[in-house]
């Protein structure tokens, strides 16, 4: 069998081959098909010029989306819808632009919205007779979407939005011309772009749906083993989440600690300035969750990150198919704030309700509506992770990534996504600073991070032990076992320091942070964890070198 040229056999090989980052495989399947994703664009777009620079946008999409591609057969229609999209939100984006240019000189003539639109839709009616029916058809598709849109707004909101956002007035002139203050303007602008925002990812996520339901796809699915266990009070979330994916599709020899070892989280240490809640969510979402996953022998396909927003409903759209899939097939999805500031599960969905079911720490069964997914606050965080094929790993390699990656981790040597947060031993320095110089933003995050971090280091000596007592360091290299007690037993001094300071400063009131004997028995006790720490990292970097030459010799 052919597919434009290609046998299967070999779009099959140049697609996997591209998928693990080979430049010539990708540059090929680039070759094969650059035409036709021009000619795509153009009947969209109808310009020579802008469909080049949509191919050069979808190429990138492409290279960064083909791990979803499950069918190798379906590359082609594949491809062509990702041109599609990206013809169709430029369309939009140019429409949007004309309406603001004639919006522009509409105003100055005392010109209403619904006059503006009649002229911007007479410019697409003439113009149609010097491009494809097709073509014109689309762009009038696109004028009337904005149309709706701009009807969902009140009528402050649209006259505000229509002076300061499309005629570009200042805010003190809009404020004059309409007779209002300009912190009213700002309240009204504010609250008509979230409208809008709002009213286009409602649209573009019904269209899908109703979409699905035209394919006579499944409109409802749940993973019924997906709920939170006995772990469930563990305070790292991300970790607890990924088990329960596990459990959840039948796997049960994994634990939480396995999982934290695997993952990096028990070696890991962030401290703001002033030990504030968000150190404990300051490392990279993305990259961990590949780290781990990998480690546990799964591939995965991730949405978002830490400190990425969701800004366009294709985005979310482009996630959907794909989530709804795995729900199917028995396997919920890693999400950050399904229903509090903390990872949760997607565990089912339901396309008559456009509801997805999730479940995390502090509710179970609730429903989230699908376009509030990544968007259930203003800037809240977009991330979503769906595991992926199994892949078969080797506990020599595995842990050699492991035991390098917590060194490099701990001697400081990886950033924080936040600013001025410290990683590693540098943190133990902040957390030091902080009871010295009384910097402490709240009683609550000490307690909270104190439990955090003790919870991560007792994990990190259970999962050494582990593998010291049922043999696999015996197995992949007995050279590194003395190294490897060392670290365990380092870190189970390390453990014991960090829980001694979290009964200092309990859960949930946190204790008297600020006063002067508790601070100085907490750094007696963190200068005591940070001491052990030391021993720790350089066991573990002798370990490191021992299967590194393992690793080299096979």
């Amino acid at each position: 069998m052919r597919i434009d040229g290609l046998r299967t056999e070999e779009l099959t090989a140049l697609i996997s081959q591209s998928r693990l980052g080979d430049r010539e495989a990708f540059g090929e399947l680039v070759r094969r098909h650059r035409a036709q994703m021009v000619m795509w664009a153009r009947r969209v777009i109808g310009d020579a010029v802008s469909a080049e620079d949509i191919v050069q946008d979808a190429l990138l999409q492409t290279l960064q989306k083909l791990n979803t591609l499950r069918d190798p057969d379906k590359f082609v229609p594949w491809l062509r819808m990702i041109v599609r999209n990206r013809a169709l939100m430029e369309l939009r984006s140019t429409a949007r632009a004309r309406s603001a240019g004639w919006t522009s000189w509409a105003m100055d003539d005392g010109m209403d919205t619904e006059q503006t639109m009649h002229l911007a839709q007479q410019e697409v009616d003439l113009r149609a007779n010097l491009v494809d029916p097709a073509d014109a058809e689309l762009k009038r598709q696109a004028l009337a979407e904005f149309e709706r849109l701009f009807e969902r707004l009140g009528e402050r909101e649209r006259a505000v939005l229509q002076a300061h956002a499309l005629a570009e007035l200042p805010i003190p002139e809009v404020a004059a011309r309409l007779g209002m203050k300009s912190g009213a303007v700002y309240t009204a602008l504010s609250r008509a772009r979230r409208k809008l925002s709002d009213a286009n990812f409602q649209v573009q996520v019904s269209q899908y749906v109703t979409g699905r339901r035209q394919r006579g796809l499944q409109q409802s699915g749940i993973v019924s083993g997906a709920r939170y266990h006995w772990f469930a009070a563990a305070h790292n979330t991300m970790a607890a989440t990924i088990l329960e994916t596990l459990l959840a599709t039948g796997v049960r020899n994994v634990s939480l600690t396995d999982v934290m070892g695997l993952s990096g989280h028990a070696f890991s240490l962030y401290a703001t300035p002033d030990i504030g809640l968000s150190s404990a969510y300051a490392f990279d979402w993305a990259k961990t969750m590949r780290f781990g996953w990998s480690n546990l022998g799964y591939s995965a396909v991730i949405f978002g990150g830490s400190g990425l927003t969701l800004r366009q409903p294709d985005e979310l759209i482009g996630a959907m198919e794909q989530m709804q899939d795995s729900i199917m097939r028995g396997t919920p999805i890693v999400a950050w704030n399904v229903a509090s500031a903390e990872f949760g599960l997607i565990c089912g969905f339901d396309d008559r309700a456009s509801e997805w079911m999730v479940t995390d720490t502090t509710v179970s069964g609730k429903r989230l509506p699908y376009d509030k997914l990544g968007r259930n606050h203003p800037d809240a965080e977009w991330f979503a992770v769906i595991p992926g094929t199994r892949h078969p790993v080797s506990w020599r390699d595995t842990l050699n990534r492991v035991f390098v990656q917590a060194v490099r981790h701990i001697r400081g040597h990886e950033k924080a996504i936040l600013p001025d947060c410290a990683v590693g031993l540098d943190a133990y320095v902040t957390w030091i600073e902080a009871f010295r110089e009384s910097k402490i933003a709240d009683p609550l995050s000490v307690a909270y991070h104190a439990a955090y971090t003790a919870e991560a280091r007792r994990n990190a000596a259970r999962f050494l032990q582990a593998r010291l007592t049922d043999g696999t360091m015996n197995n992949v290299c007995r050279e590194a076992e003395p190294a490897v007690h060392h670290a365990y037993v380092s870190y189970t001094t390390v453990a014991e320091a960090w829980a001694a300071l979290s009964r200092l400063f309990p859960l949930p009131f946190g204790g008297n942070s600020l006063g002067p004997g508790p601070a100085e028995r907490a750094v007696r006790l963190l200068e005591r964890a940070v001491a052990e720490e030391r021993q720790a990292v350089d066991a573990l970097e002798e370990a490191a070198d021992w299967l590194e030459r393992k690793v080299g010799r096979s």
